[in-house]
């Protein structure tokens, strides 16, 4: 079990397939041991908070802040096996988007 998620204020990069992604990690108390991976973004909607779920899962808040275009936030998913996968190679994590709100939705 993940003890902490955590991501960088850092700024967007791509990965090898050209996508762009954020980094974050995941840090395990119990074995003392610090996981790298990414999370896909795009140039709007930045990854900001990371909860584990009970079972492993993993949501996602990502928000938006463009004044002159409307501020917004998504609600991302990941499963338990897709965030496994992706500690395991440092590699990407594409979450399904279950909601999105937008400031002018009132």
């Amino acid at each position: 079990s993940i003890q902490l998620l955590g991501r960088a204020e850092s700024a967007p990069t791509t990965d090898p397939q050209g996508r762009i992604v954020l980094p974050g990690w995941a840090y395990n108390e119990t074995s003392n041991d610090t996981k790298r991976f990414y999370v896909q973004s795009n140039r709007s909607f930045h990854p900001t908070d990371m909860a584990e779920l009970n079972g492993g899962d993993m949501m996602i808040l990502f928000r938006r802040f463009v004044p002159s275009e409307g501020n917004g936030m998504r609600i991302g998913y990941v499963t338990k096996g897709e965030l496994d996968q992706a500690m395991a190679v440092a590699g990407t994590l594409n979450p399904r988007i279950i909601a999105e709100v937008w400031t002018r939705d009132g």
